[in-house]
């Protein structure tokens, strides 16, 4: 009796270790298959849109930039590589802030005071764009209605020339519509171009 006991215990020790190593097996083919479907040319390729954002970081574009003459009696072209971008909101952010960093020819002079920021743009179906600065535009503006004028058609033609889908600006200090810059010009509305003032050098 022990002695049969004992096979019978060996039998199903036996009986164990076959099927575990049967499972060993078809979990070590499942593996193989699953894993040689994942190998690198198995893998999904980059989006081609992320591609293209990739392939245009770093690359510049020219555009006119209008300042005043240092006569303060037209506006002077000076042509500025800028950053490019896809976003034409955000390509319009780079030339005006290229724009709030001055000239760098002489005998132009800067629009805008020191410290102004371009902070988003926004262009609608009309075709107006709201460009939003920072609180300096206002309140470290020199001051003077003909400063004024060239500030605002600094921007307005510099925007008007390089995007041809911009009709009009709308200027924006910390979200808000001003009333005006420095007490002398209602910028409460949208102004269109006065290419009149520009003069090519």
């Amino acid at each position: 009796m022990t002695e049969r006991i004992r096979v019978k215990g060996e039998s199903g020790v036996l009986v164990w270790v076959v099927l575990v190593a049967a499972l060993a097996v078809v979990l070590a083919v499942a593996g193989y298959f699953f894993f040689r479907e994942q190998t690198p040319d198995k893998l999904p390729q980059v989006a081609p849109a992320f591609q293209g954002q990739t392939s245009f970081q770093g690359a510049k574009a020219s555009f006119k930039l209008y300042f005043p003459s240092d006569d303060g009696t037209v506006l002077l072209a000076e042509t500025r590589d800028v950053r490019e971008s896809p976003d034409k909101s955000v390509q319009i952010r780079e030339v005006v802030s290229e724009l709030l960093r001055g000239p760098m020819k002489e005998g132009l002079v800067s629009s805008f005071p020191a410290g102004s920021r371009v902070k988003n743009v926004f262009i609608d179906s009309s075709g107006t764009a709201y460009v939003n600065f920072s609180r300096e535009l206002q309140s470290d503006f020199p001051g003077g209605a003909w400063t004024e004028t060239l500030a605002i058609y600094s921007l307005t033609n510099t925007l008007a020339i390089n995007f041809p889908e911009v009709k009009q600006v709308q200027i924006l200090v910390e979200g808000g519509v001003p009333e005006t810059l420095a007490g002398h010009i209602d910028i409460s509305r949208p102004f269109t171009p006065r290419l009149a003032l520009n003069k090519e050098q």
